[in-house]
């Protein structure tokens, strides 16, 4: 899929190839889940530090993401008895972004900006 967005960092606008992970669509369909991103219960902010589908000891959490987890949805994570398994993962992936520029300079600039902002931690 090719969706064209407007670009943040000034630039005009951007074209991202997209590869949509259907069956993650599907499972939070099936679950009752709305969109999972970004803060709040999106999750993906907060859980994404641990790996998905393998428990983890909730004593192992910051405090921030005990706080979050005992209150997320069902579908976002599961906590059995001590230890909480993250389901939620990410719906789509970029796999090429095009940038409009006015120069190659600007653009890479421009470029160098976005990804600083944008680069999955960890």
């Amino acid at each position: 899929m090719i969706v064209t967005v407007p670009a943040s960092a000034g630039f005009g606008k951007a074209e991202l190839q997209l590869d949509i992970d259907d069956a993650e669509h599907e499972r939070r369909r099936a679950a009752g889940l709305g969109v999972a991103i970004g803060h709040g219960f999106g999750g993906l902010d907060v859980l994404m530090a641990l790996p998905h589908g393998l428990p983890v000891p909730v004593t192992d959490l910051t405090d921030h993401q005990r706080a979050y987890v005992r209150q997320a949805p069902a579908g976002i994570c599961t906590i059995d008895g001590q230890n909480v398994t993250r389901h939620v993962t990410w719906p789509c992936r970029v796999t090429v972004a095009t940038v409009q520029a006015t120069s190659p300079t600007k653009m890479e600039l421009d470029a160098a900006r976005s990804s600083r902002r944008s680069a999955p931690a960890g």
